[in-house]
């Protein structure tokens, strides 16, 4: 972004004096600290990039460190080995989140279709129907 003439170091300063990582495992002392870090943050998002067999541990867990509330989920797919798998992980994750603070996301497909969004539309030439080019 800097590079591209689009970057504006105030705004960066004040996005990234909101942000906050915690490294930990799903030992009860991560969510300790998680919540410490919290603060009085009143509406935070818990983005899980983790393999789908920690999904169920770590929703209990922020849940044993009273970490829910006024929270959103997101979590990466792939969400559970089958269909019966996933429903397990979506009992689990209701345990703790309504459905609509729970949010499902491929960010390895939408990636790839960000990036690319320019190239499809500007690169892709082809003749139309009507013989004549189209972009």
């Amino acid at each position: 972004m800097q590079a591209a003439g689009d970057f504006e170091p105030e705004c960066f300063a004040k996005l990234s004096a909101l942000l906050n990582y915690v490294d930990g495992d799903t030992r009860i002392g991560t969510y300790v600290q998680l919540k410490k870090a919290l603060g009085l943050a009143t509406r935070p998002i818990h983005y899980l990039a983790i393999p789908p067999s920690l999904f169920g541990s770590v929703v209990q867990g922020l849940a044993k460190g009273r970490l829910r509330g006024q929270r959103a989920l997101i979590v990466e797919k792939p969400f559970g080995r089958d269909l019966d798998h996933a429903r397990t992980l979506d009992e689990t994750l209701h345990e703790v989140f309504r459905e609509q603070s729970i949010f499902r996301i491929d960010h390895y497909l939408g990636k790839e279709a960000v990036q690319n969004l320019l190239y499809f539309r500007f690169a892709n030439t082809f003749l139309s129907p009507f013989g004549t080019e189209t972009t």
